[in-house]
């Protein structure tokens, strides 16, 4: 007998707490749950089959999305297995009372969908880093061989709200595997070509909707009452997976109208254009590439991801080789909020030392907005200051990346350090909201003088950090407490030429929710890290947002709420 809703919400497996539903349809349930028996808190995403909620779903219908919610499993399981990043890792499969249940992890972030409601267009160098990001991962797809009878094994549903991005990583990660198939033609292909064959355009086009409505909550999850399978979601779906073909350039095409939608905040229809003015936005390289990409042709478009790649190398630094010795391997953080909102444009990348045992490395990329000789001798000046201050805090061994080269290349400004590996005080921050419980004080206490151990080192030395914020503040395993990411030098991407002589600085460096209002106005001191500590302590002590403290406490009344909290003003300088 199933068990009651009661019943479920409450535990499953006598294990998973269920926090909350992400979404609900006629076959199937999404979970966000929370493991009972982990030491550590752990939210995981529980995906439920039912295969008994309605009574005219056809045995045919329920064999085919159990096997298809098997081989979802199946999937994340060996790439699991194997360390394939940026998919949610696999963590359980099991059946209780003739349902279905996967588990996996939970993938923090905002989809693509949702960044491009919000920003409505991606910049062109967001948009090359995006097709490098996911072509990476569909190259270890299609390479991947199961046994030797299944090949390539193909996404199949490659679309904005599939593609999450994950702001601690820097990175996308795609989600839902459901229709994902092993390599050549789809499980019911035969059935679905015939459907086509005998149905007039407007019965085809029914069905498609058909399959849209049915599949309302989740692909992985649902198949079409009709029985026969999805093979992806209009208009991203390539023609030929409708009659059950699916190839390489399947997901590349996908790929293309994801990419052309992050650019004019529309999906493109098969063989479409780009349009004149947006062609002069990104250029007509990358213009042409994206049309290729989404031929209705499968002939003439790109027939494999490295294809591809080989074609974006030449439109950004992927590829090259910096200062004689480090080798760019991959853009990240290009969707991260400073990137979205602000004009300002900092790259970061993944290398490789080749000198040093090939060694991965973060090398941070810092450019004018101007090159003009007054504000490129400006920058050179805060880029030499600010790399001592880096260069003696080395000396001292605290708690930040170590910094391990910087150099300046054809006006640009590098920077290179050490990857810290651990886990994001962000995703604390999400944990206590979804479990509903904050930090005890003492807790905060102790977090916050590990910090401050670290600041206290950073201000002597004259180096201000200026954007303290959760996803900047990583635990290793070994619990020590690492400060990463800004110094005074990102104030380089912000220097401009004033039309009317002069340097001007487009946007203070920091984070808005955790600036303090002098730095707001440009005006840096030691305090102003204070501050964004503050804001984070009483934002662990009382679960409130930054953005509703910013609002009603001023930074008096955020030192005082320290005091009163965590009793560190012996520690700081107010």
């Amino acid at each position: 007998m199933s068990r009651t809703k009661e019943e479920t919400i409450k535990l499953i497996n006598k294990r998973y707490k269920v926090l909350r539903n992400f979404s609900e349809g006629g076959q199937g349930i999404i979970y966000l749950v929370k493991d009972e028996q982990s030491n550590h808190p752990s939210i995981y995403v529980i995906k439920q089959l039912k295969q008994n909620s309605k009574k005219t779903t056809s045995d045919k219908a329920i064999e085919a999305a159990c096997k298809h919610f098997k081989q979802e499993a199946n999937i994340l399981k060996i790439f699991t297995q194997d360390g394939i990043s940026q998919i949610p890792c696999y963590k359980n499969y099991f059946e209780l009372d003739k349902e279905s249940y996967v588990v996996q992890e939970f993938i923090r972030g905002k989809t693509l969908k949702e960044i491009i409601n919000e920003v409505k267009h991606l910049k062109r160098f967001q948009l090359v880093a995006l097709l490098q990001d996911v072509l990476s991962i569909l190259i270890r797809f299609h390479s991947y061989y199961i046994n030797s009878n299944q090949h390539a094994i193909y996404h199949r549903d490659i679309k904005p709200s599939n593609l999450i991005w994950e702001e601690d990583k820097g990175y996308i990660v795609i989600i839902d595997f459901g229709i994902t198939k092993y390599g050549g033609f789809a499980d019911l292909g035969d059935e679905v070509e015939l459907f086509y064959e005998n149905h007039s355009l407007f019965q085809q086009r029914q069905y498609e909707q058909e399959i849209e409505t049915v599949y309302d909550i989740d692909k992985t999850l649902l198949l079409a009452e009709t029985g026969y399978t999805t093979f992806g979601t209009p208009p991203y779906a390539a023609p030929e997976s409708w009659i059950g073909n699916v190839y390489p350039s399947s997901d590349i095409y996908s790929l293309g109208v994801t990419a052309i939608e992050a650019l004019t905040g529309q999906a493109p229809s098969a063989d479409s254009t780009i349009k004149e003015s947006e062609r002069r936005l990104i250029g007509d390289e990358l213009a042409d590439i994206l049309e290729k990409m989404i031929r209705s042709k499968t002939r003439k478009r790109y027939q494999s991801a490295q294809e591809v790649l080989n074609e974006l190398e030449p439109l950004n630094a992927v590829g090259n080789v910096l200062n004689k010795r480090y080798r760019v391997v991959r853009v990240i953080n290009y969707l991260n909020q400073e990137s979205l909102y602000t004009e300002t444009i900092n790259y970061t990348y993944i290398a490789i030392d080749t000198q040093k045992f090939s060694r991965e490395v973060i090398i941070r990329e810092f450019s004018p907005q101007s090159q003009d000789i007054e504000v490129l001798q400006e920058a050179q000046k805060i880029f030499d200051a600010e790399c001592r201050k880096l260069e003696e805090l080395n000396r001292l061994n605290i708690a930040i990346p170590r910094l391990l080269d910087y150099f300046s290349e054809d006006s640009n400004f590098y920077v290179v350090y050490e990857i810290i590996e651990g886990r994001y005080l962000s995703q604390d921050v999400f944990f206590n909201q979804e479990l509903k419980q904050n930090w005890g004080e003492q807790q905060v206490i102790q977090f916050i003088k590990e910090l401050l151990i670290t600041l206290d080192s950073m201000h002597n030395c004259n180096c201000l950090h200026l954007d303290i914020k959760p996803s900047k503040i990583v635990t290793t395993d070994q619990g020590a407490v690492y400060l990463t990411g800004a110094a005074r030098i990102e104030e380089i991407s912000n220097l401009s030429s004033n039309p009317h002589g002069g340097i001007r600085i487009t946007n203070p460096v920091g984070t808005a929710d955790y600036m303090s209002p002098e730095q707001q106005r440009g005006e840096y001191f030691p305090n102003s890290d204070l501050y964004s500590l503050g804001i984070i302590a009483i934002q662990l002590l009382t679960g409130k947002e930054p953005q509703t403290i910013g609002d009603k406490l001023s930074k008096r009344a955020i030192c005082q709420a320290l005091y009163r909290k965590c009793c560190i003003l012996d520690y700081v300088s107010i």
